[in-house]
């Protein structure tokens, strides 16, 4: 746990720009930053990869924590707070600062993510891949982890079927030339 805290202390003087996205995704024009859709994907791979868990899986969780909202800001009723896209609890913040990770860390959109790929990889170690330890991300409750993650797997599917429909190549024109991944007419 230590060595993976500090390696997040230490990528947050490297992360890519709240804006990387990948080469060729699209950009705003006037801006030259990525498109909401692919604004933090690169942040996603990175912190997958790392944790390994599925970016997908984080994207699905940053969507159903903060609609995708890097300036997310939410006082809980105990008192707590949630922070960025990954809605990062304060709760975590004594751990973190043992680590060299500051509140202010968390208002980084890359280092955010990072966090939130740590903790989810963390539940999966100790309560193995499934339901309880997605649902842990979010909740003690056996119950509202249950319902947490199936909110997150409906996001998970959302995302997956947008990301399968940008992969399908447009139909092309002529015999013996591919009609989409994998089909040749």
């Amino acid at each position: 746990m230590t060595r993976a805290l500090v390696l997040v202390a230490g990528l947050l003087a490297t992360a890519l720009p709240a804006w990387a996205a990948p080469a060729g995704a699209p950009t705003n024009a006037s801006t030259n930053a990525p498109t909401n859709a692919s604004r933090f994907d690169r942040c996603f791979l990175l912190a997958g990869e790392r944790y390994g868990v599925s970016p997908l899986l984080l994207k699905a969780i940053a969507r159903q924590e903060s609609g995708l909202n890097p300036t997310a800001l939410n006082r809980n009723a105990n008192g707590s707070t949630d922070v960025g896209l990954m809605q990062i609890n304060s709760s975590w913040l004594p751990v973190l600062a043992r680590h060299g990770v500051k509140e202010a860390d968390l208002r980084v959109p890359c280092a955010n993510i990072l966090v939130g790929a740590w903790i989810l990889g963390s539940n999966f170690r100790s309560m193995g891949r499934n339901a309880d330890a997605l649902g842990a991300y979010n909740a003690r409750d056996p119950v509202k982890r249950l319902a947490y993650a199936r909110q997150v797997l409906r996001h998970y599917t959302a995302l997956h079927a947008e990301l399968h429909a940008q992969l399908q190549v447009a139909p092309r024109a002529g015999p013996g030339t591919p009609d989409s991944v994998g089909q040749v007419r």
